[in-house]
């Protein structure tokens, strides 16, 4: 009887040290299954993103100022020839596109687009002289006024000095007004520069180059 009880408890530590074994054999199979660890690139990614992705806030570059030769720009189907000096600056209501004058804050350059023919010739003409302090012209005086080519047409070209406010309330007092209208079966466009006089004098080549090379 004792030899069977002690033959059963030897059995048990078998049984135990054979169930230890086989879970240390099994434990280093698992461990040996596993693949190596993989080097993660989230710090690399972090160090190379800008404040404004490493802060989760979205940021727009500012307007590319233009101190050199004459560059191709565009917006949606339009295209254009930057003048020297000149800089984009982003698009405003009603402002199919919208520039900067040899960096002059008090001088801007922009296109509209209205549908129809816009009220006309001579009422958008006669505004914008009346924005300047002039009076209006006459039906033979608006036939008069020289035509400059924009947007692959021929647009009527308008050149007014005077007093202008500008849509920021700013007044200049010695201003000048260059303009071109072009109408066609898309719609009205109008070409507008306001500015200084001094500076808009030294801007008119530049203006009818923009012009001419308007496409869309």
């Amino acid at each position: 009887m004792e030899s069977r009880v002690r033959r059963r408890a030897s059995w048990s530590v078998a049984a135990v040290v054979c169930s230890t074994l086989l879970g240390a054999c099994s434990g280093e199979e698992a461990k040996a299954e596993l693949s190596p660890p993989r080097e993660s690139n989230a710090g690399a990614a972090q160090a190379n993103a800008s404040t404004g992705e490493r802060l989760g806030v979205a940021t727009t570059p500012p307007p590319a100022a233009n101190g050199g030769a004459a560059t191709a720009g565009g917006a949606g189907a339009l295209t254009w020839q930057l003048p020297s000096g000149w800089s984009e600056l982003p698009l405003r209501p009603m402002r199919v596109a919208n520039f900067r004058v040899a960096g002059n804050e008090q001088s801007e350059c922009y296109l509209t687009q209205l549908a129809g023919d816009g009220g006309g010739l001579a009422p958008n003409v006669n505004r914008w002289r009346s924005q300047m302090g002039q009076a209006a012209l006459s039906e033979a005086e608006l036939a008069a006024l020289s035509k400059k080519p924009i947007l692959g047409g021929e647009g009527t070209f308008v050149d007014i000095e005077g007093s202008f406010a500008g849509m920021d309330g700013v007044r200049v007092e010695k201003a000048r007004l260059l303009g071109l209208l072009l109408f066609r079966p898309d719609g009205a466009w109008f070409l507008k520069l306001t500015g200084p006089s001094d500076v808009v004098a030294g801007q008119v080549d530049n203006f009818l180059a923009l012009a001419a090379s308007l496409r869309g």
